[in-house]
């Protein structure tokens, strides 16, 4: 036999296998999790780690959703999560998700956390923790190397991309308490900044409201760089600075809604809300309801536009799949998802102090914080 006709027939032996074995994995209108870890587990040559390979197989399925509000949460991670919303965690005091080119982005650095003292911003991108890779497939892990445990008051280098320069900066890990309300006097009014809604911001934001003099002339809430929080908890509040009415509805694919109403009973004093681009979901339940009630003034520059809610599923494993159930929309039905609150009385920072913490802006550099002022003080 000619060599030529060897190599014909060797490709073609070649290709019959290949053939069978395609044929044997593949079966049309069923592509199941457990075929592929049948085979994994039979073929693959060296001995594989059962669960990463379930944590993997999660990830990507949740991954291929495309929505960067649904997350599969590890054990770990979902027990983080659950002490992040009580308010007090341990970690450098960041919120992140995962922006449109799948990478790791801070949404909000919380105030008078190791973060900010650190020179952390909104809107850094997280690449590095110490020397480990941070990817759309490792976030997760990222996320505890980040966060550590308990005590750990260790010092640890993230690289972040900032207007295109990459950057290292030392945080210090801690246990973070936070305070979600500040309260302070501006002449005659009331000035309540309220960084994020957990559990614990009702009772806040009742202790701030709770003694207001007959001689105030208005309440100034400040949602800037509020990246949200529990839905029961905004409506709780709004229920206590709007009339007798509708605060928002939710609404699942299958067109089910569920509508949270305001009782008649409410703080009746004039009321301006601030907003920015880091103003998202539970911060936009509330600035859209008291919009559309003429409850209030809306200053500052359009939301983050995040309508959606997730839910909470606890899996067997003591791990959790936090997955978008439902939109939201405001008392005039309009679902924001995508496209923010525009305020009434639209007003930006100076250039150079767009990406400075709130709380360190002194009043003759907050030009958001004046106009406000000036809404309550003319009328």
């Amino acid at each position: 036999m000619s060599e030529r006709k060897k190599i014909i027939l060797s490709v073609l032996i070649t290709f019959i296998v290949t053939s069978v074995l395609c044929s044997a994995i593949y079966k049309p209108n069923h592509y199941a999790l457990e075929d592929v870890e049948a085979i994994v587990k039979s073929k693959y040559v060296k001995e594989y780690d059962k669960s990463k390979f379930d944590e993997y197989a999660a990830l990507g399925a949740v991954a291929s959703l495309g929505d960067p509000y649904s997350e599969y949460l590890s054990a770990e991670n979902y027990d983080a999560f659950i002490e992040s919303i009580t308010g007090s965690y341990h970690g450098i005091g960041i919120e992140v998700f995962l922006n449109d080119s799948n990478e790791l982005e801070i949404s909000a650095v919380i105030e008078s956390t190791p973060a900010e003292d650190a020179g952390l911003q909104d809107g850094d991108v997280l690449l590095k923790v110490n020397d480990f890779d941070i990817t759309n497939e490792s976030y997760t892990e990222a996320i505890t190397r980040i966060r550590g445990t308990s005590g750990d008051d260790s010092n640890i280098s993230l690289t972040v991309r900032r207007d295109g320069v990459e950057m290292n900066i030392s945080v210090k890990r801690a246990d973070i308490v936070s305070n979600t309300v500040f309260t302070k006097d501006i002449e005659n009014l009331k000035y309540i900044r309220i960084t994020n809604f957990t559990e614990d911001t009702v009772g806040k934001f009742d202790d701030a409201v709770g003694n207001i003099p007959d001689s105030c002339k208005g309440i100034i809430i400040d949602l800037r760089n509020n990246p949200g929080g529990l839905l029961n908890v905004v409506t709780k509040i709004a229920d206590k600075l709007l009339p007798e009415g509708k605060i928002v509805y939710t609404q699942t694919r299958q067109g089910k809604q569920k509508v949270y109403n305001s009782d008649k009973n409410y703080i009746d004093i004039p009321l301006v809300i601030i907003t920015n681009g880091g103003s998202a979901s539970a911060s936009e339940i509330l600035a859209s309801a008291v919009q559309d009630h003429k409850r209030g003034t809306l200053v500052g520059e359009k939301t983050f536009g995040k309508g959606c809610v997730q839910e909470i599923f606890r899996l067997q494993n003591g791990s959790a799949l936090k997955l978008t159930t439902e939109y939201y929309y405001t008392p005039k039905g309009v679902c924001i998802h995508g496209t923010g609150v525009t305020p009434d009385i639209e007003v930006m920072l100076p250039e150079e102090l767009q990406k400075a913490s709130v709380s360190k802006l002194s009043y003759e550099q907050d030009t958001q914080l004046q106009k406000a002022v000036e809404v309550l003080t003319q009328n």
